[in-house]
């Protein structure tokens, strides 16, 4: 499979985001729905008490939001991505200031449906059942993906990022701290951003 899964590898010493802050509707960021026009420019998330202070690249946080550095948002900038958008956010450190170094939410603005719906085990949210909410085992269709999108999410489950091998082995060679990938067939919905 040309395909990966990604996820999020907290260093010793490494902070988590808690909350994000001061955006409305903020579901909309794992449901395909554009956010680049009238993003919130103090749009923030506070670090986890719980947790360390160190920054990296990639920043677990618990929207399963993919958090990125400046260097890391110019490395996709670079890559030219289609469906995905760049939305700055600032990073609180547990005394409420801002963090210096500028961070960006990768926001992927089209949801392939690309799930194998009758291979894919998993239940569906009895509230929203266009939406799973735990999963065995997740079967991907790449014929159903468009083929110029590098990093997505699928339909019915947007807490997966997707990303392309060829995409993953060079953010990989590139050197960012932060970020696993995963073979789609080993697919563990703990692991995740």
């Amino acid at each position: 499979m040309n395909l990966v899964y990604a996820f999020t590898r907290v260093g010793k010493g490494v902070c988590v985001l808690g909350a994000l802050r001061n955006v409305d509707a903020d579901y909309q960021l794992l449901r395909g729905i554009s956010r680049k026009d009238g993003f919130p420019p103090d749009a923030f998330f506070d670090m986890n008490n719980d947790f360390g202070i160190k920054l990296q690249d990639v920043l677990k946080n618990s929207k399963n939001l993919l958090v990125i550095s400046e260097s890391m948002r110019d490395f996709f900038v670079r890559e030219g991505l289609k469906d995905n958008e760049i939305l700055p956010v600032a990073i609180r450190d547990p005394k409420g200031r801002p963090v210096k170094n500028p961070y960006f939410i990768l926001h992927q603005v089209v949801l392939q449906d690309c799930i194998d719906l009758g291979r894919t085990v998993a239940d569906r949210n009895p509230i929203n059942p266009d939406i799973f909410i735990d999963v065995e085992q997740i079967f991907i269709e790449e014929d159903r993906i468009d083929p110029e999108v590098s990093i997505f999410r699928p339909r019915y489950h947007p807490l997966m990022l997707i990303v392309r091998r060829d995409l993953a082995e060079r953010i990989s060679a590139a050197g960012f701290t932060g970020i696993g990938f995963g073979e789609i067939e080993q697919y563990d919905q703990f692991e995740t951003l």
